[in-house]
């Protein structure tokens, strides 16, 4: 918790330093709180729309707090990848979506062959 006291500290003097925002929602992310992280990188992109690491990580996020809702978690990985080509790699090993990682839709938009994650 100590670390999210001192992201927030940082977001008090700048509350628009981006890479303060995308790692307070890692650190929400690994301590169990990703609706907290999903809503701190919702923040990213109002500030910068394009901004790769946090369209990845609202693909992420959204994956583990709405895993039913599977258009909208593909929709957001293909604008990641849309802005950075090598998230088609990285989202095939990525646990986050490991609730789609067999599924069809994330195997065409991955390029993964049979959901094996290659």
């Amino acid at each position: 918790m100590l670390a999210l006291e001192a992201f927030d500290k940082s977001l008090e003097i700048d509350s628009r330093a981006i890479d303060v925002l995308l790692n307070k929602a890692k650190a929400l992310k690994r301590l169990a709180q990703p609706s907290e992280a999903l809503g701190v990188v919702s923040q990213v992109l109002e500030l910068e729309p394009t901004n790769h690491r946090a369209l990845y990580n609202r693909a992420c996020y959204h994956c583990i707090v709405y895993p039913d809702d599977k258009a909208k978690v593909l929709d957001y990985l293909e604008r990641a990848i849309e802005v950075r080509g090598r998230y088609k790699t990285v989202a095939q090993n990525d646990d986050d979506f490991a609730e789609i990682r067999d599924d069809p839709d994330f195997v065409t938009v991955t390029g993964t062959r049979d959901g094996d994650g290659r």
